[in-house]
């Protein structure tokens, strides 16, 4: 047996990964239907499942990367695993192919779908997804009875969403989330930045989650009115200013308590301008955002990337000393 670094017990022959190449290979191909409702985080949260669910099985996870918020415009382009989070580290503990051997080994096709179940809409969309972005065919998965068991022995398995039909050991997930850590590139340029901007110091970091963009978007697609629509928007866009104030008025008083100087605020387009501003306003001493980082040409390189910055700011957030959070969405 081993140890991680924070010393809970693991296996060894989890740990220590044989590379595999084609003819060793059986691959899991993780379906989902990455459109509406399901932005990155809900792909990460899926992707960590079915990658604990391949090292359990000794099967090698095909590499179909991920999609950008489903309302952006450049949702068709895939961004792989090395793009989203350490390739080297996440190599010790599974073996990887990308599409294109996936493809060459099983003729494009997935032999078998796992869990069996009735005809769903999701699973269509993944379907016509799967063929128009990465040329492979995945067949019905309600007219025949997979389970793990029966689809064994075959090369060439798919699994659909997050219904897993087997409990994963808590051990397992562990060692799963401990090798998800970002890329060295993302890493690095957070630390430095941060490091410029705080002078050093420690800082406290927000993230304000909101949903009024989205809910524009789900609003107009539905065939809603579009005074409707904006209504919505205009009422839920003050509900999230009268949020702000009151938050700010309680986080100028947790800093003074704290002796904290600096506080970077992570926030999705056009709302968070509004948040930042009100902190302001209330005297939040050392407001930071967005705004503050694209000046460094690291960064600046790459604001336009929403899919890069949202791991930026995600690294920012995560790796502090003190998170503000709340288990609401505005």
């Amino acid at each position: 047996m081993g140890f991680t670094k924070s010393g809970i017990l693991f296996s060894p022959q989890i740990a220590e990964v044989k590379k595999k190449n084609g003819s060793g290979r059986r691959y899991l191909l993780s379906i989902l239907d990455s459109y509406r409702g399901m932005g990155p985080n809900a792909q990460y949260k899926v992707f960590k499942k079915h990658l604990a669910l391949a090292i359990k099985l000794n099967r090698t996870f095909v590499d179909k990367g991920f999609i950008s918020h489903w309302t952006e415009h450049s949702i068709h382009r895939p961004r792989f695993i090395n793009e989203t989070f350490n390739m080297a580290r996440l190599e010790r503990i599974a073996n990887f192919a990308t599409v294109e051997e996936f493809k060459k080994d099983c003729n494009s096709t997935v032999e078998a779908v796992v869990p069996n179940l009735s005809p769903h809409w999701r699973f269509v969309n993944a379907q016509q997804q799967y063929s128009e972005m990465y040329g492979i065919n995945i067949p019905d998965n309600f007219s025949v009875n997979h389970t793990l068991e029966s689809s064994s022995d075959l090369k060439c398995i798919g699994f659909f969403m997050v219904h897993l039909p087997t409990k994963l050991k808590p051990a397992l997930r562990f060692l799963v989330n401990e090798h998800l850590v970002s890329p060295a590139d993302i890493e690095k340029v957070a630390d430095d930045v941060m490091r410029k901007l705080c002078h050093g110091q420690p800082y406290i970091a927000l993230h304000w989650r909101g949903k009024i963009q989205e809910m524009y978007h789900i609003c107009i697609e539905d065939g809603k009115n579009v005074s409707y629509c904006e209504e919505i928007n205009i009422r839920s866009t003050q509900e999230t200013i009268h949020t702000a104030q009151i938050i700010a008025k309680n986080l100028k008083t947790e800093m003074e308590q704290r002796n904290m100087k600096y506080i970077y605020v992570a926030f999705p387009p056009i709302i968070g301008k509004l948040v930042v501003d009100h902190f302001k306003m209330a005297e939040v001493p050392g407001v930071l955002s967005k705004e503050d980082i694209i000046k460094y040409p690291a960064i600046s390189a790459k604001q336009h990337d929403n899919y890069w910055m949202s791991l930026l700011e995600q690294e920012i957030c995560t790796c502090k000393l003190t998170i503000m959070r709340a288990t609401t969405t505005s």
